[in-house]
């Protein structure tokens, strides 16, 4: 199988938009009456969710008018939150068009103008826009399936306006032991490519950006994921929520996930970096 149909094969199967309307006709809740609170379960699909979002977009002091690129946009969760929150011009680029197709859905439902929300199905690594086109680019859990990290970061310096900044919320090795699989965005190792913080900052600093910004949040993370599993230990299980989009597979997924931070195999780090 080619790496593009691995990627789709692992978060697209064609039927998110029919789940996410069924779900919604099953409690008969009508599509303009969708907040993005509704929305924050399902298309906030990083660790943290939309609080995360939010304590980025706050370190990275984005302001009104900022020009984004949302690289890996997903469902458009901190798309749509960067441009309602603090007043952000945001494109989104994702490698999966069922998840570019449901963003846009989404953001119609959320009552968001596509002049301030939009997205498009592309590799980030490749964009099609011009030199010096973006005040930010935003990286959310967005690089994992990513190989060539040289040539992902040479293009958002690419792209960057002069003092632009690189926002990034990922996950790293911690150590040489194996990552427990399936992962939400692996299923097996083959389609992954984590790098370590240090070969992340080699990378960056050769490329001549600045750091500004870094920090191992793992212990958000994991404090993050016991939430979410009280949660649906309650049956407090949101009518859209990330079941819509993997499956029955996403509690293994989630098991991994703390089992993989717990026990050191991986962390979560937060970094920004200036052009």
């Amino acid at each position: 199988m080619e790496y593009n149909e691995k990627i789709n094969s692992q978060y697209g199967d064609g039927g998110i938009k029919k789940r996410i309307n069924q779900a919604l006709s099953a409690v008969n809740k009508d599509a303009s009456s969708i907040t993005l609170k509704d929305l924050s379960y399902i298309d906030e699909l990083h660790i943290g969710g939309r609080e995360a979002t939010i304590k980025l977009a706050g370190l990275a002091k984005l302001f009104p008018g900022a020009k984004v690129l949302d690289a890996g946009s997903g469902l458009g969760g901190p798309a749509r939150i960067l441009a309602s929150e603090f007043g952000c011009i945001v494109m989104g680029i994702d490698l999966t068009e069922e998840f570019c197709n449901t963003a846009a859905m989404l953001t119609q439902f959320a009552g968001i103008d596509f002049e301030k929300v939009s997205f498009i199905c592309g590799d980030a690594g490749n964009t099609p826009f011009k030199k010096e086109s973006f005040d930010i680019v935003w990286s959310q859990h967005s690089s994992m399936n990513i190989e060539d990290k040289i040539k992902l970061y040479s293009e958002y310096k690419r792209i960057l306006k002069k003092g632009g900044l690189v926002v990034i919320h990922d996950v790293a090795p911690k150590s040489n032991e194996p990552l427990y699989y399936p992962t939400p965005w692996a299923n097996e190792p083959s389609i992954s490519f984590l790098i370590t913080e240090e070969k992340l900052i080699s990378i960056l600093t050769e490329l001549g950006f600045e750091k500004v910004y870094l920090a191992d949040i793992s212990d958000e993370a994991i404090n993050w994921y016991e939430k979410m599993k009280k949660e649906r230990k309650s049956g407090n299980i949101p009518i859209l929520g990330p079941h819509l989009v993997f499956g029955s597979a996403i509690s293994a997924m989630a098991s991994n996930m703390r089992k993989n931070l717990t026990e050191k195999r991986a962390k979560i780090i937060e970094t920004i970096w200036r052009k």
